[in-house]
Protein backbone atom coordinates (compact mmCIF):
# COMPACT_ATOMS: atom_id res chain seq x y z
CA UNK A 1 0.00 0.00 0.00
CA UNK A 2 1.42 3.32 -1.12
CA UNK A 3 1.63 6.05 1.55
CA UNK A 4 0.61 9.58 0.56
CA UNK A 5 2.93 12.52 1.19
CA UNK A 6 1.62 14.82 3.89
CA UNK A 7 0.50 18.25 2.69
CA UNK A 8 1.88 21.47 4.30
CA UNK A 9 -0.49 23.46 6.45
CA UNK A 10 1.05 26.84 5.40
CA UNK A 11 -1.46 29.19 3.76
CA UNK A 12 1.22 31.42 2.13
CA UNK A 13 1.39 30.63 -1.52
CA UNK A 14 4.45 31.08 -3.65
CA UNK A 15 2.71 33.60 -5.84
CA UNK A 16 1.98 35.75 -2.82
CA UNK A 17 5.61 35.77 -1.87
CA UNK A 18 6.64 36.83 -5.34
CA UNK A 19 4.03 39.56 -5.47
CA UNK A 20 5.15 40.97 -2.16
CA UNK A 21 8.77 40.95 -3.27
CA UNK A 22 7.96 42.63 -6.55
CA UNK A 23 5.90 45.27 -4.78
CA UNK A 24 8.75 45.96 -2.43
CA UNK A 25 11.13 46.35 -5.34
CA UNK A 26 8.73 48.70 -7.13
CA UNK A 27 8.22 50.77 -4.00
CA UNK A 28 11.96 51.01 -3.46
CA UNK A 29 12.47 52.03 -7.06
CA UNK A 30 9.82 54.75 -6.85
CA UNK A 31 11.26 56.16 -3.65
CA UNK A 32 14.81 56.18 -4.96
CA UNK A 33 13.79 57.80 -8.27
CA UNK A 34 11.75 60.57 -6.57
CA UNK A 35 14.59 61.38 -4.19
CA UNK A 36 17.02 61.62 -7.05
CA UNK A 37 14.79 64.01 -8.98
CA UNK A 38 14.25 66.10 -5.88
CA UNK A 39 17.97 66.42 -5.16
CA UNK A 40 19.28 67.00 -8.69
CA UNK A 41 16.57 69.16 -10.28
CA UNK A 42 16.21 71.88 -7.64
CA UNK A 43 19.84 73.17 -7.54
CA UNK A 44 20.03 72.95 -11.32
CA UNK A 45 17.12 75.39 -11.71
CA UNK A 46 18.65 77.91 -9.27
CA UNK A 47 22.15 77.76 -10.74
CA UNK A 48 21.06 78.05 -14.37
CA UNK A 49 18.73 80.99 -13.75
CA UNK A 50 21.17 83.03 -11.60
CA UNK A 51 24.17 82.52 -13.85
CA UNK A 52 22.22 83.54 -16.93
CA UNK A 53 21.05 86.83 -15.45
CA UNK A 54 24.48 87.63 -14.09
CA UNK A 55 26.14 86.94 -17.43
CA UNK A 56 23.62 89.17 -19.19
CA UNK A 57 24.26 92.04 -16.79
CA UNK A 58 28.02 91.73 -17.12
CA UNK A 59 27.76 91.68 -20.90
CA UNK A 60 25.45 94.72 -20.99
CA UNK A 61 27.70 96.66 -18.64
CA UNK A 62 30.73 95.96 -20.81
CA UNK A 63 28.87 97.07 -23.90
CA UNK A 64 27.79 100.35 -22.29
CA UNK A 65 31.31 101.07 -21.05
CA UNK A 66 32.67 100.54 -24.54
CA UNK A 67 30.07 102.89 -26.01
CA UNK A 68 30.92 105.58 -23.44
CA UNK A 69 34.62 105.27 -24.24
CA UNK A 70 33.92 105.55 -27.97
CA UNK A 71 31.72 108.63 -27.48
CA UNK A 72 34.35 110.32 -25.29
CA UNK A 73 36.99 109.71 -27.92
CA UNK A 74 34.71 111.17 -30.60
CA UNK A 75 34.04 114.25 -28.47
CA UNK A 76 37.76 114.80 -27.90
CA UNK A 77 38.40 114.43 -31.59
CA UNK A 78 35.66 116.90 -32.52
CA UNK A 79 36.98 119.43 -29.98
CA UNK A 80 40.45 119.14 -31.45
CA UNK A 81 39.07 119.58 -34.98
CA UNK A 82 37.04 122.64 -33.98
CA UNK A 83 40.01 124.24 -32.22
CA UNK A 84 42.27 123.54 -35.20
CA UNK A 85 39.72 125.02 -37.61
CA UNK A 86 39.31 128.16 -35.52
CA UNK A 87 43.06 128.62 -35.20
CA UNK A 88 43.60 128.08 -38.92
CA UNK A 89 40.79 130.49 -39.87
CA UNK A 90 41.94 133.30 -37.61
CA UNK A 91 45.58 132.82 -38.56
CA UNK A 92 44.57 133.14 -42.21
CA UNK A 93 42.65 136.33 -41.49
CA UNK A 94 45.47 137.74 -39.39
CA UNK A 95 47.69 137.73 -42.47
CA UNK A 96 45.56 140.50 -43.99
CA UNK A 97 44.88 142.92 -41.12
CA UNK A 98 43.83 145.68 -43.51
CA UNK A 99 40.80 143.64 -44.59
CA UNK A 100 39.82 142.89 -41.00
CA UNK A 101 39.42 146.59 -40.19
CA UNK A 102 37.03 147.46 -42.98
CA UNK A 103 36.38 151.14 -43.68
CA UNK A 104 32.59 150.79 -43.20
CA UNK A 105 32.61 151.25 -39.40
CA UNK A 106 34.76 154.38 -39.79
CA UNK A 107 32.20 155.93 -42.15
CA UNK A 108 29.38 155.16 -39.69
CA UNK A 109 31.36 156.65 -36.82
CA UNK A 110 31.98 159.86 -38.74
CA UNK A 111 28.28 160.13 -39.45
CA UNK A 112 27.51 159.84 -35.74
CA UNK A 113 30.22 162.33 -34.82
CA UNK A 114 28.89 165.02 -37.17
CA UNK A 115 25.26 164.75 -36.03
CA UNK A 116 25.74 163.72 -32.42
CA UNK A 117 28.82 165.38 -30.97
CA UNK A 118 27.92 164.52 -27.38
CA UNK A 119 26.68 160.97 -27.99
CA UNK A 120 23.09 161.69 -26.91
CA UNK A 121 21.68 159.67 -29.80
CA UNK A 122 22.99 156.39 -28.38
CA UNK A 123 22.18 157.27 -24.76
CA UNK A 124 25.75 157.87 -23.65
CA UNK A 125 26.78 161.47 -23.15
CA UNK A 126 30.52 162.13 -23.24
CA UNK A 127 31.40 165.19 -21.21
CA UNK A 128 33.92 166.54 -18.72
CA UNK A 129 37.06 168.61 -18.80
CA UNK A 130 39.26 165.62 -17.87
CA UNK A 131 37.91 162.34 -19.16
CA UNK A 132 39.42 159.12 -17.84
CA UNK A 133 38.89 155.95 -19.92
CA UNK A 134 39.31 152.56 -18.25
CA UNK A 135 39.69 149.73 -20.78
CA UNK A 136 39.26 146.13 -19.64
CA UNK A 137 42.06 144.15 -21.35
CA UNK A 138 41.33 140.71 -19.84
CA UNK A 139 41.17 137.60 -22.05
CA UNK A 140 37.36 137.59 -22.13
CA UNK A 141 37.40 140.93 -23.98
CA UNK A 142 38.48 139.12 -27.14
CA UNK A 143 35.33 137.13 -27.89
CA UNK A 144 31.69 136.85 -26.78
CA UNK A 145 31.67 133.05 -26.29
CA UNK A 146 33.58 131.30 -23.55
CA UNK A 147 34.75 128.44 -25.82
CA UNK A 148 36.36 130.96 -28.21
CA UNK A 149 38.13 132.65 -25.32
CA UNK A 150 39.47 129.31 -24.06
CA UNK A 151 40.78 128.47 -27.52
CA UNK A 152 42.45 131.86 -27.67
CA UNK A 153 44.07 131.42 -24.28
CA UNK A 154 45.50 128.07 -25.46
CA UNK A 155 47.11 129.76 -28.48
CA UNK A 156 50.76 130.46 -27.52
CA UNK A 157 51.13 133.21 -30.12
CA UNK A 158 48.32 135.34 -28.67
CA UNK A 159 47.04 136.18 -32.16
CA UNK A 160 43.61 134.65 -31.53
CA UNK A 161 42.97 136.99 -28.62
CA UNK A 162 44.45 140.04 -30.33
CA UNK A 163 42.29 139.55 -33.43
CA UNK A 164 39.03 138.90 -31.57
CA UNK A 165 35.92 140.73 -32.79
CA UNK A 166 35.00 142.05 -29.35
CA UNK A 167 38.50 143.40 -28.78
CA UNK A 168 38.32 145.27 -32.09
CA UNK A 169 34.98 146.72 -31.00
CA UNK A 170 36.42 147.81 -27.63
CA UNK A 171 39.21 149.72 -29.39
CA UNK A 172 36.68 151.41 -31.67
CA UNK A 173 34.70 152.50 -28.61
CA UNK A 174 37.82 154.16 -27.14
CA UNK A 175 38.28 155.98 -30.42
CA UNK A 176 34.61 157.01 -30.43
CA UNK A 177 34.72 158.37 -26.87
CA UNK A 178 37.65 160.61 -27.79
CA UNK A 179 35.98 161.84 -30.98
CA UNK A 180 32.58 162.73 -29.51
CA UNK A 181 33.93 164.36 -26.34
CA UNK A 182 34.23 168.13 -26.03
CA UNK A 183 37.00 169.56 -28.17
CA UNK A 184 38.68 171.26 -25.20
CA UNK A 185 38.65 168.13 -23.01
CA UNK A 186 41.78 166.26 -21.96
CA UNK A 187 42.06 162.48 -21.74
CA UNK A 188 43.91 159.68 -20.03
CA UNK A 189 43.73 155.95 -20.87
CA UNK A 190 44.23 153.11 -18.39
CA UNK A 191 44.05 149.40 -19.26
CA UNK A 192 43.58 146.63 -16.71
CA UNK A 193 43.61 142.84 -16.65
CA UNK A 194 45.59 140.99 -14.00
CA UNK A 195 47.21 144.36 -13.31
CA UNK A 196 46.51 147.99 -14.17
CA UNK A 197 48.61 149.76 -16.79
CA UNK A 198 48.46 153.51 -17.28
CA UNK A 199 48.99 153.94 -21.03
CA UNK A 200 49.15 157.73 -20.82
CA UNK A 201 51.45 159.36 -18.27
CA UNK A 202 49.73 162.75 -18.42
CA UNK A 203 46.53 164.45 -19.49
CA UNK A 204 46.47 164.74 -23.29
CA UNK A 205 44.33 166.54 -25.83
CA UNK A 206 42.13 164.51 -28.11
CA UNK A 207 44.47 165.15 -31.04
CA UNK A 208 47.57 164.01 -29.17
CA UNK A 209 45.89 160.94 -27.76
CA UNK A 210 44.46 159.96 -31.15
CA UNK A 211 47.92 160.09 -32.66
CA UNK A 212 49.26 157.77 -29.95
CA UNK A 213 46.37 155.26 -29.94
CA UNK A 214 47.80 152.95 -32.64
CA UNK A 215 51.02 152.62 -30.66
CA UNK A 216 49.18 151.95 -27.40
CA UNK A 217 46.96 149.31 -29.00
CA UNK A 218 49.91 147.67 -30.71
CA UNK A 219 51.54 147.03 -27.34
CA UNK A 220 48.28 145.97 -25.65
CA UNK A 221 46.44 142.69 -26.11
CA UNK A 222 43.67 141.00 -24.10
CA UNK A 223 45.03 138.54 -21.56
CA UNK A 224 44.57 137.34 -17.99
CA UNK A 225 41.76 137.87 -15.48
CA UNK A 226 39.74 140.98 -14.62
CA UNK A 227 41.09 142.90 -11.61
CA UNK A 228 38.82 145.93 -11.34
CA UNK A 229 39.93 146.61 -7.77
CA UNK A 230 43.54 147.10 -8.84
CA UNK A 231 42.47 149.56 -11.55
CA UNK A 232 40.32 151.65 -9.20
CA UNK A 233 43.07 151.68 -6.59
CA UNK A 234 45.47 153.09 -9.18
CA UNK A 235 42.91 155.72 -10.22
CA UNK A 236 42.46 156.85 -6.60
CA UNK A 237 46.21 156.98 -6.11
CA UNK A 238 47.52 158.44 -9.38
CA UNK A 239 44.68 159.95 -11.47
CA UNK A 240 42.35 161.35 -8.87
CA UNK A 241 41.84 164.68 -10.66
CA UNK A 242 39.52 163.28 -13.35
CA UNK A 243 36.13 164.91 -13.93
CA UNK A 244 34.34 161.90 -15.46
CA UNK A 245 35.13 158.22 -15.84
CA UNK A 246 34.19 155.84 -18.67
CA UNK A 247 34.65 152.11 -18.06
CA UNK A 248 34.68 149.67 -21.00
CA UNK A 249 34.29 146.07 -19.81
CA UNK A 250 32.32 142.88 -20.39
CA UNK A 251 31.49 141.56 -16.92
CA UNK A 252 32.11 141.41 -13.21
CA UNK A 253 35.70 141.04 -11.95
CA UNK A 254 37.32 137.63 -11.51
CA UNK A 255 40.38 138.64 -9.49
CA UNK A 256 41.21 140.87 -6.56
CA UNK A 257 44.27 142.49 -5.06
CA UNK A 258 46.40 140.35 -2.76
CA UNK A 259 45.16 142.11 0.36
CA UNK A 260 41.53 141.23 -0.33
CA UNK A 261 40.11 138.47 1.87
CA UNK A 262 36.89 136.73 0.84
CA UNK A 263 37.28 133.57 2.87
CA UNK A 264 33.55 133.15 3.54
CA UNK A 265 32.41 133.43 -0.07
CA UNK A 266 31.73 130.05 -1.80
CA UNK A 267 33.98 129.11 -4.74
CA UNK A 268 36.06 132.25 -4.40
CA UNK A 269 39.64 131.13 -5.07
CA UNK A 270 40.93 134.60 -5.72
CA UNK A 271 43.27 135.37 -2.84
CA UNK A 272 46.58 134.18 -1.48
CA UNK A 273 45.04 131.88 1.12
CA UNK A 274 43.07 129.83 -1.36
CA UNK A 275 44.27 127.78 -4.29
CA UNK A 276 40.80 127.03 -5.66
CA UNK A 277 40.55 127.74 -9.38
CA UNK A 278 36.79 128.18 -9.70
CA UNK A 279 35.20 131.61 -9.37
CA UNK A 280 31.45 131.35 -8.85
CA UNK A 281 28.81 133.96 -9.67
CA UNK A 282 28.43 134.70 -5.97
CA UNK A 283 32.17 135.28 -5.75
CA UNK A 284 32.17 137.69 -8.70
CA UNK A 285 29.39 139.72 -7.10
CA UNK A 286 31.36 139.90 -3.85
CA UNK A 287 34.48 140.89 -5.79
CA UNK A 288 32.60 143.70 -7.52
CA UNK A 289 31.22 145.07 -4.25
CA UNK A 290 34.72 145.06 -2.76
CA UNK A 291 36.33 146.50 -5.89
CA UNK A 292 34.18 149.61 -6.21
CA UNK A 293 35.11 150.53 -2.62
CA UNK A 294 38.67 151.03 -3.87
CA UNK A 295 37.56 154.17 -5.72
CA UNK A 296 37.79 156.67 -2.89
CA UNK A 297 36.77 159.62 -5.08
CA UNK A 298 33.10 160.60 -5.05
CA UNK A 299 30.92 163.15 -6.78
CA UNK A 300 32.23 162.34 -10.29
CA UNK A 301 30.08 160.77 -13.06
CA UNK A 302 30.87 157.11 -13.73
CA UNK A 303 29.65 155.63 -17.02
CA UNK A 304 29.92 151.98 -18.07
CA UNK A 305 30.00 150.52 -21.59
CA UNK A 306 29.15 146.85 -21.06
CA UNK A 307 30.02 144.45 -23.88
CA UNK A 308 28.40 140.99 -24.02
CA UNK A 309 29.85 137.84 -22.51
CA UNK A 310 27.97 134.62 -21.72
CA UNK A 311 27.58 133.29 -18.18
CA UNK A 312 27.53 136.61 -16.29
CA UNK A 313 23.85 137.58 -15.82
CA UNK A 314 24.40 139.88 -12.82
CA UNK A 315 26.88 142.16 -14.58
CA UNK A 316 24.28 144.47 -16.14
CA UNK A 317 22.16 145.14 -13.01
CA UNK A 318 25.18 145.62 -10.75
CA UNK A 319 27.01 147.97 -13.11
CA UNK A 320 23.75 149.87 -13.72
CA UNK A 321 23.28 150.37 -9.97
CA UNK A 322 26.86 151.59 -9.58
CA UNK A 323 26.63 154.00 -12.52
CA UNK A 324 23.23 155.36 -11.44
CA UNK A 325 24.53 156.00 -7.91
CA UNK A 326 27.32 158.13 -9.42
CA UNK A 327 25.26 160.26 -11.85
CA UNK A 328 26.29 158.06 -14.79
CA UNK A 329 24.77 155.65 -17.28
CA UNK A 330 25.11 152.04 -18.35
CA UNK A 331 25.31 151.51 -22.10
CA UNK A 332 25.17 148.06 -23.75
CA UNK A 333 25.93 148.50 -27.46
CA UNK A 334 25.21 146.27 -30.42
CA UNK A 335 28.15 144.16 -31.60
CA UNK A 336 28.51 146.30 -34.73
CA UNK A 337 28.60 149.64 -32.88
CA UNK A 338 30.20 152.07 -33.40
Amino acid sequence: MIRRREQSNSSLAFIDVMACGLGAVLLLFVLLDFEEVLITSEPQLIDVTDNTQFDLLVSENSRIQNEISNIERQIDLEKANIAATIIETIETRSQVPIQIKAPAPIVETKSIRNTNNQGDLVGLKVEGSRILILLDSSASMSQERLIDVLVGVADPTGSLLSNGKKWAQAKRIVDWLIDVGPAQSQYQLLAFGDEAKQLTNRWMSSTDLKSQLPLYFQELQPNGATNLEFALEKVSRDIGDFSSLYLITDGLPTKASAKTRLLNVPSCGVNVRRKQANVSGVCREALFNDSIKALRITGRPINVVLLPFEGDPMAAPMYWTWAAANQGRLFTPDQYWP
